[in-house]
């Protein structure tokens, strides 16, 4: 859940980089950001959250979730709902409605209750091994199955060390900052998550190659990604607690907005290289969008990995 810890002044909890998936409405912050991607125009650009439950009810695995959430598919779909759900959100023949299904609040209100069953059955999913397995060589050595090269700990002496990394990527020990890199502190006893879980503004200029700055025309459905341009500034924080990307829900955080432009979360670096090859690119810091190009059309199933952007 994210907070406000006024003796620190600063948030802590909250996901997505902008901490904007609190998770006050959900009691949890993972399952509100699983509920993100699939209504994002940049991502899987569903036009409407009962497209998912719409997806739901039409799935082989319908009768497994029902069981396992009592959830309820008692929805009267109109006519033109396939129509609607394979068209990408944003399109100028939705008319710009944010629920262009046309239900009734009772069929709103259970679709919604369904939306929010998906999201935990998802949380649940990438908090288990099959996602989260934790099994980078790091881990490894921490269980004692392993030992890490001479190189390895060097770059580990270097992370907890001069280069002050753990100070906000807490690693559970000490900061050892002096010559010899010596720690001295005792190991808590708890895993190393390599975040405090806060926010921080490092700086970072505009990056030039991402595509979302050059997204300023209109596709062939009526929608524009990014109409200013370059003239886009993601203030990170201080945008979300404007509501300027989505819902504060609360209102007396709204004071500490222009003190938290440009805050963006501190990620984990929890098992952080995944990549397939050496050669992959790697992203580099917070990045705006992370999407070169918007399908024309998008009819797809619900996906089983979410993002967090």
């Amino acid at each position: 859940m994210l907070q406000y810890n006024a003796t620190q002044a600063n948030f802590y909890g909250g996901n997505f980089y902008d901490l904007r998936a609190t998770g006050y409405k959900l009691m949890s912050p993972d399952s509100k950001q699983a509920q993100g991607p699939v209504v994002d125009t940049q991502e899987m650009g569903f036009p409407d959250f009962a497209c998912v439950v719409f997806r739901l009810s039409k799935a082989v695995y319908r009768p497994l979730f029902e069981g396992i959430w009592r959830a309820s598919f008692a929805i009267r779909w109109p006519f033109n709902t396939e129509r609607i759900c394979s068209t990408a959100g944003g399109s100028a023949m939705l008319g710009g409605k944010p629920t262009p299904v046309n239900l009734t609040p009772v069929e709103r209100g259970i679709a919604n209750a369904t939306f929010d069953a998906y999201a935990h059955s998802l949380t649940a999913y990438k908090a288990s091994p099959d996602v989260s397995a934790f099994s980078s060589k790091f881990e490894a050595s921490l269980a004692g199955n392993t030992t890490l090269t001479v190189d390895e700990k060097a770059g580990y002496d270097l992370f907890r060390g001069k280069a002050n990394c753990n100070s906000c990527h807490l690693d559970g020990r000490g900061v050892a900052r002096t010559p010899d890199l010596s720690d001295n502190s005792n190991a808590t006893d708890a895993g190393p998550l390599f975040t405090d879980t806060t926010s921080a503004n490092l700086g970072l200029p505009k990056n030039p190659a991402v595509p979302f700055y050059y997204e300023t025309t209109r596709d062939s459905l009526g929608f524009t990604p990014n109409p200013v341009g370059f003239d886009f500034t993601d203030l990170g924080v201080g945008r979300f607690l404007r509501g300027g990307s989505d819902t504060n829900p609360n209102a007396n955080w709204r004071q500490y907005a222009d003190k938290f432009d440009g805050f963006m979360q501190v990620a984990t670096l929890r098992n952080v290289d995944m990549r397939p090859c050496p050669a992959f690119p790697k992203s580099y810091m917070h990045m705006v969008i992370r999407r070169a190009s918007r399908r024309s059309s998008i009819s797809i199933t619900l996906a089983t990995r979410s993002r967090s952007r």
